[in-house]
């Protein structure tokens, strides 16, 4: 179930396509104390909704002295185009504001970088496309924007809280080049800004994604002056720097292509200015064995002049490597220090303790396929690799997230920050997350997690059997979730747990349904907010139909109230709402019915009430949908029945809003036999565009399969 959609990963991923699928980069260096290898215990501190908190956070975060953490989103926000955010620690949960929302052709669409503070303490950063509607040459969506959004004067109470956003520069993709956004931008000591364009430049003699530019703007009177240090040929001297730069302290810039060079595997280039210009130098051409290839991070320096990266693909187990290289007589020399195997390609900057000790994260593979955090470590002469966290790719397992793009970040503790760009109890939109070395020291590879019960529940008058709906977090960490039965009158609950200060957790409220016959009975699906705090989730009995119900819940001090919007009555609305309720971005409701053969509905609000509308019924099967809807970003919903389809063993299907009329398409009938039958999950979709999901019986052994579906 996902609450107000967001960008859906099949768009998003139409335009990775463009790019070549990399993340952005973040720091130069991070410097702190000394930290022990061991495995990491992982809190959730914000999942995103896809909503006006935005959707899919690919880059890393940025920390100012209060400890607060700034960040970009690659989509969501009230246009779908990403969203500027802060993270405020408030006692024991973390409040998200949103300070700005990108307008695509307007602003900018699609920031995959890092923010960088700037000397007048604003926030600074990029976005792959938008700024225009169109490029050189016709393309679309705009070849993307550098700005930056000066923070609030006073603090804001509210979770949107816009800050004064100003595009600094819109690429036109002439010889200014195009697409910048997958590394952060750096400053130099007068307060003039660096950064790259993974395409176009001049001269380009390449076709297709190629070239690129190396860029700097000044600040000038009211305005900025962009200049070109360098355009890549996409020959010898590198092709796409997709990563930020990095100086040293003579003033020369360092940086990675992700392909090009004497073997076309990726370069590492230095830019030295030289009278008015500036010279490109290639330090090293990746070969494509065992040094790996396609390194779209960026560089790091150690106190000694060493750098040090990674490549995203080729070493010894074709997974990518961390390298380092040396200065020595006017050349440099690399050395592979790992060669990677439990993760895929790391697309961000390492970090660096104080001690030497190298940290990333991959953005995907690891024992369960979503990405890892790892632990360089100086051991002997040589490096140890410790497993920090392996992500999980799946849909049951990846509340804590999925694909971590970004790097990692510590705080003065020594504890880990960072974002994934997928997964989270939304399901597809990503979190923020934090790693905290257990209080022991593990000598295993994967230490077992502690699980710590939060309320047991009693039946009167809490509840009882929570439902099949995913749990919901508010924005002060508050769980909300539902009982099938229990509660004062026997009908259910809605309640809510909030976390103790000093530890523990305490059900704040639950609403009992049952007192009235109108009110509905057993609500099998989880709870969903709009942006005005209001609850909302179904009944799959009761009202006076008994069909069951949709209701609304309001909270006014010290109690909430519940408005019935709809009251199913067997017929044309349907009946038995057992899945959940999903919004889309202009806050109507959608859900499906299972009982009387089925439907997939509406709600819209009009004229003071809400009113349903049938989208599409179900006549084949016996029973329809059980499980609640999604929905991809331009709007159209996916689900699953368990007994209808040309087999009666289910089925995966797809309604396709076209000229104000739904289209219904079967994307698969399940037959009972090896790809499984009788599917009760909800739909997942990934970055591509891909389907996922479980069927309960079936396949192999009979006992069900989780599947697929690839457009």
């Amino acid at each position: 179930m996902t609450n107000q959609p967001g960008p859906s990963g099949a768009a998003l991923c139409g335009k990775l396509r463009l790019l070549v699928f990399a993340p952005a980069l973040l720091f130069a260096l991070i410097i702190i104390t000394t930290r022990s290898a061991q495995a990491q215990t992982l809190t959730v501190l914000h999942t995103f909704t896809g909503g006006w908190d935005g959707a899919s956070p690919f880059a890393g975060l940025t920390m100012d002295q209060a400890g607060n953490f700034y960040g970009t989103t690659a989509g969501g926000g009230f246009g779908g185009d990403g969203t500027v955010f802060k993270l405020s620690n408030k006692g024991s949960s973390w409040i998200l504001t949103t300070l700005h929302t990108f307008a695509g052709p307007s602003d900018g669409d699609l920031s995959y970088a890092g923010l960088v503070f700037g000397p007048d303490g604003s926030l600074y950063g990029t976005t792959i496309f938008g700024g225009q509607p169109e490029c050189s040459g016709g393309q679309l969506p705009g070849c993307g924007t550098v700005f930056s959004v000066k923070l609030p004067a006073t603090p804001c109470p509210n979770a949107l809280c816009p800050g004064t956003e100003t595009v600094l520069y819109r690429f036109t993709g002439g010889s200014d080049g195009a697409n910048p956004g997958l590394g952060a931008l750096i400053f130099d000591q007068a307060g003039n800004l660096y950064g790259t364009t993974s395409n176009n430049g001049y001269p380009n003699t390449c076709d297709g994604i190629c070239g690129g530019t190396v860029f700097k703007l000044s600040p000038s009177g009211s305005g900025w002056t962009k200049s070109i240090l360098y355009s890549f040929t996409g020959g010898s001297d590198g092709n796409a720097p997709y990563a930020g730069l990095t100086f040293d302290q003579a003033g020369n810039l360092y940086g990675t292509t992700v392909s090009g060079g004497l073997y076309g595997k990726g370069v590492v280039f230095e830019l030295s200015p030289s009278g008015s210009g500036w010279t490109e130098s290639v330090l090293y051409s990746f070969t494509g064995g065992n040094d790996g290839a396609g390194p779209f991070s960026g560089l790091i320096f150690d106190p000694s002049g060493n750098l040090y990266g990674a490549t995203s693909y080729a070493g010894e187990n074709n997974a990518g490597t961390v390298f380092q290289l040396t200065p020595s007589n006017g050349s440099w020399s690399l050395e592979t220090l790992y060669s990677l195997s439990e993760g895929t390609g790391p697309y961000s900057n390492l970090v660096m303790d104080q001690a030497g000790n190298l940290y990333g994260a991959t953005l995907e593979g690891g024992p369960f396929q979503g990405g890892t955090v790892f632990e360089l470590s100086k051991s002997g002469g040589g490096w140890a690799y410790t497993l920090l966290y392996a992500f999980c790719v799946d849909p049951s397992c990846n509340q804590g997230g999925s694909f971590p793009g970004g790097s990692p970040i510590f705080d003065t503790h020594g504890n880990l920050y960072g974002t994934t760009f997928n997964g989270g109890t939304s399901g597809e939109y990503g979190t923020v997350f934090n790693l905290r070395p257990p209080p022991t020291v593990c000598k295993t590879r994967f230490c077992p997690w502690t699980e710590t019960v939060l309320w047991n529940f009693t039946d009167r008058p809490d509840g009882a059997n929570p439902g099949r709906g995913d749990l919901t977090f508010d924005a002060a960490g508050h769980l909300y979730g539902t009982t099938v039965i229990g509660g004062s009158y026997g009908g259910g609950t809605v309640f809510e747990l909030a976390q103790l200060p000093g530890g523990g957790w305490r059900e704040n409220f639950d609403f009992s349904f049952g007192e009235q016959i109108s009110d509905g009975f057993s609500p099998w699906a989880g709870v969903i907010f709009d942006n005005a705090g209001k609850l909302y989730t179904t009944t799959f009995d009761g009202g006076y139909y008994e069909g069951g119900t949709v209701v609304e819940l309001v909270h006014s001090a010290p109690k909430w109230t519940e408005n019935v919007l709809h009251l199913f009555q067997y017929g044309d609305d349907g009946e038995w709402p057992y899945g959940g309720l999903i919004f889309d971005q202009a806050g109507n409701l959608y859900g499906t019915t299972t009982g009387y053969a089925g439907n997939v509905f509406e709600m819209k609000y009009s004229g003071g009430a809400w009113n349903l509308g049938v989208l599409y019924r179900f006549v084949n099967g016996q029973y329809g949908p059980v499980t609640s809807l999604t929905m991809d970003r331009p709007g159209n919903l996916y689900g699953t029945t368990e007994t209808d389809g040309l087999y009666g063993n289910g089925n995966v299907f797809k309604l396709t809003l076209s000229n104000g009329a739904w289209t219904y398409s079967s994307l698969h009938d399940f037959t009972g036999g090896s790809d499984g039958g009788v599917p009760v999950s909800e739909v997942t979709i990934d970055p591509c565009g891909n389907l996922y999901g479980s069927a309960s019986s079936g396949g192999a052994y009979g006992k069900g399969v989780v599947w697929k579906i690839t457009p």
